[in-house]
C-alpha cells in the first residue's frame, strides 16, 4: 500500500529565531549606517514633494543629530492661502518641524529581516529576493514618507481639498500599522515569483491511428503510443 506523501509543516520556531537574529543585525547596521540611508533617499523624497506642492519653498531637510537623537530637520514656506484651526487666515505660512530619523528605517528592517529569515529559498533565490527588495523599497519610500512630512507641515490647517483629505487618510493608516503592512506586503511581492508559476501548455493528445509526432512515419499506436 502507497504511503501518502506528508505535508511538510511551516517551521515556526526556526523562522521566528532566524526572524529574531536578522531583524537585531540589520537594527544594528542602521544604527551605525542610517544616516548615510537617510541623507541617500532624502533628495528623492524633497523632490517628490515639491512635484506634490509647486506651492512649497523647501530651504532645509536634512539629517541632524542631538545628543542621542537623530531627526530630520525641515524649514519651508507654503506659498498658499489657508486657514488654520484658530480661524487665523494668510496668504504664506513659514513652518519649521524636525521627525525622528528612525521613521525611514521601519520598512527596510522589516522587508530584509523577513527576506533573510523566510525558509525554503536557496541562496540564489534569497539574493534574488534581496534584489527585487531593494526596487521594492524605492516604491514604499515614494508612497509613505513625503505624505507623512507633508502631513507634518500642513498640521494645524482645516484641511478643504479632496486630496488633502485623501493624504491625511493615507497618513492615519500608516501610522496606525500601514506601514508594517507594506512592508509585509512588499516582502511576499518580493519572494511570490520563487512560488506561483505559469502552468505548463497542456499537451494535445493524438489520435491512436494518426501518425507519430516523433516522425518515424508509423502509426502512433506502434510507435511513440505503444502500451
Amino acid at each position: 500500500m502507497n504511503k501518502k506523501p506528508e505535508n511538510k509543516k511551516f517551521p515556526i520556531i526556526f523562522f521566528t529565531i532566524r526572524l529574531i537574529f536578522s531583524c537585531g543585525i540589520i537594527t544594528i547596521f542602521f544604527v551605525n549606517f542610517g544616516p548615510t540611508y537617510v541623507q541617500t533617499v532624502l533628495p528623492l523624497i524633497k523632490k517628490q514633494i515639491q512635484w506634490i506642492h509647486p506651492d512649497y519653498d523647501i530651504y532645509e531637510m536634512a539629517y541632524k543629530e542631538k545628543g542621542l537623537s537623530q531627526e530630520i530637520s525641515v524649514h519651508l514656506t507654503i506659498y498658499r492661502g489657508f486657514t488654520d484651526e484658530f480661524g487665523k487666515t494668510g496668504s504664506l505660512r513659514n513652518v519649521n518641524y524636525a521627525i525622528h530619523a528612525s521613521t525611514l528605517y521601519s520598512h527596510p528592517i522589516i522587508l530584509f529581516s523577513l527576506i533573510l529569515s523566510w525558509p525554503g529559498l536557496s541562496l540564489k533565490k534569497r539574493i534574488i529576493s534581496l534584489g527585487c527588495g531593494f526596487v521594492l523599497l524605492f516604491l514604499a519610500i515614494i508612497i509613505d514618507h513625503p505624505f507623512h512630512l507633508i502631513s507634518q507641515a500642513e498640521q494645524g490647517l482645516i484641511v478643504e481639498t479632496l486630496f488633502g483629505k485623501i493624504r491625511e487618510f493615507w497618513v492615519f493608516m500608516l501610522t496606525n500599522g500601514g506601514r508594517q503592512f507594506i512592508s509585509v506586503l512588499l516582502f511576499l511581492l518580493a519572494i511570490s515569483y520563487h512560488y506561483f508559476k505559469l502552468p505548463a501548455p497542456l499537451q494535445k493528445q493524438v489520435n491512436r491511428n494518426a501518425p507519430c509526432p516523433c516522425g518515424s512515419g508509423k502509426k502512433y499506436k506502434q510507435c511513440c503510443g505503444k502500451n
